[in-house]
């Protein structure tokens, strides 16, 4: 599975397409970039660099809005230099993380996406249990 399948791992059930789980994984997910962004705002980006992080918070949000990513906007998400970045993709990969698929409109570009145990693993650390799942436990 990838982020262009029907249903996404992140979109999935038990409520819907877009049921609750769903709707908390996208706010943790947003939560998390705008943390990493406000903290670009007060201390220097280069002492907190960590693209494979990045990379992966892209592609899961590629994923819940069921968009493409092709490898230079994934670079572009890592804040690195390209061939950096290049490297942390291709590590990615044999690590089994990330997928890439060809364009087939455009023999040179690459779309790349979380893999399934990726997505899977994701959508866990995204799962931030409410205040009613802990009551129900």
């Amino acid at each position: 599975m990838n982020h262009l399948s029907a249903v996404s791992t992140f979109a999935s059930v038990p409520n819907g397409p877009l049921g609750d789980n769903a709707r908390r994984r996208a706010t943790a997910l947003e939560r998390i970039v705008k943390a990493r962004r406000r903290r670009q705002q007060f201390f220097p980006t280069h002492l907190f660099c960590d693209p494979a992080w990045d990379m992966l918070l892209k592609l899961a949000q590629a994923e819940l809005d069921q968009q493409r990513v092709t490898v230079s906007e994934l670079c572009i998400a890592a804040g690195t230099p390209y061939t950096t970045a290049l490297r942390y993709i291709q590590a990615m990969v044999d690590e089994g993380l990330v997928s890439r698929l060809d364009d087939p409109l455009d023999g040179r570009r690459k779309f790349l996406s979380l893999s399934t145990e990726a997505s899977i693993q994701m959508s866990a650390y995204l799962d931030v249990p409410t205040l009613s799942d802990a009551r129900a436990a």
